[in-house]
């Protein structure tokens, strides 16, 4: 038995077939044939359950589009996708085992790049990767590589391993250049500019947006969050103004897509540190009232405790009530989740005696 990040346990070989008293009684023809249908299975249902999940149009490598009518919603599609990410994990090692290239790159360029998404696995999700990358580059696609390693690249980004995921995403581009694929060239150069952010690298990461933007607009929300992270990245410059242009352009193309409040809300967040940075507090407390109000009805605990913090900011600078019981709810938020951040929000409490606790809360 193999346990896995989640403290579950994976059967050596997939659902126990390969080692089943049933699967050993079948013919090897016969046996391929189960497997090959239960892969094609799990990867129909992903397909559905990645497009119920996430924008059917982004991008995949391997784009699936099932037929018939979705069977999920999107609630579904999520509880299905956490449910079966074990199966799905296992379904990826035995397509690579069996040497269906295209299955492992399908199966982790959709529903679990989806449940990745939605739950962070990330020990589980590099290794399928992985095995993905060598898939791509066993059957010579240099387009599904540059997009597996762009997806890896941005996950040790996000664990905090810079080096990696500097390395990967070098490659990424580098592949996807040879390739001359617009579409992923740009997606993989967007992924290096978040790396090249989270060096510290603003300068660089600006000239990665750029670039991306220049081989061609999507539509929607890829195009938004492309301008969504240069904003980012011209504040810490101090280009400000440029910032702003940038997130109202977001925003824009944001209003364009019905129901999703969670990037808008991650907008207009930065939108509002621009604001505070430029010390104009009354254009900051709107929209972070508006990010918490959406934040909230996701359930997001972690970012409505940091919209707070930033809301008690604004309304302190301001001197409006309300800014105390903020940093009050962003402190038992972060004391739940064991967040160091919860030292800071003790610490401004501290300073805020004496202020009105009093007013709405957000």
């Amino acid at each position: 038995m193999e346990e896995n990040d989640q403290e579950q346990y994976l059967p050596e070989d997939l659902l126990g077939l390969h080692s089943s008293e049933a699967a050993r009684a079948l013919a090897a023809d016969r046996r391929d044939y189960a497997l090959r249908r239960l892969v094609d299975w799990y990867r129909r249902q992903g397909a559905f359950a990645d497009r119920a999940v996430m924008e059917p149009s982004r991008f995949r490598v391997v784009d699936d589009v099932p037929e018939g009518a979705n069977p999920f919603s999107r609630e579904e599609a999520l509880e299905w996708l956490e449910r079966e990410r074990v199966n799905l994990l296992g379904m990826v090692r035995l397509a690579s085992e069996s040497g269906w290239h295209v299955d492992v790159i399908a199966l982790c360029d959709g529903p679990l790049w989806a449940s990745q998404e939605q739950n962070e696995h990330y020990s589980d999700t590099l290794v399928a990767l992985q095995a993905a990358i060598e898939s791509a580059a066993e059957i010579a696609d240099p387009v599904a590589e540059a997009r597996m390693r762009s997806l890896r690249g941005q996950l040790l980004m996000e664990c905090g391993e810079l080096v990696e995921a500097h390395e990967e995403c070098a490659q990424a581009v580098a592949v996807a250049e040879r390739a001359e694929h617009r579409r992923v060239l740009a997606s993989a150069l967007e992924v290096q500019g978040k790396v090249l952010h989270a060096r510290g690298e603003f300068a660089e990461a600006v000239g990665n947006f750029e670039r991306a933007r220049r081989l061609g607009e999507e539509p929607g929300l890829p195009h938004a969050m492309r301008e969504y992270l240069m904003g980012k990245s011209l504040s810490c410059l101090g280009r400000h103004d440029e910032a702003l242009e940038a997130f109202r352009t977001a925003l824009g193309r944001i209003a364009e897509i019905p129901g999703d409040q969670r990037a808008s809300a991650w907008i207009a967040v930065a939108a509002a540190r621009v604001h505070q940075a430029l010390g104009q507090h009354e254009q900051a407390i709107p929209a972070l009232r508006e990010a918490i109000s959406a934040t909230r009805a996701r359930q997001a605990l972690v970012e409505l405790a940091e919209e707070l913090e930033l809301l008690a900011d604004s309304l302190a600078a301001t001197g409006r009530p309300g800014a105390r019981d903020c940093l009050e709810e962003a402190l038992a938020i972060y004391e739940q989740v064991q967040s160091p951040s919860a030292e800071r929000v003790l610490g401004k409490l501290g300073t805020s005696e004496g202020t009105s606790g009093g007013g709405e809360l957000a």
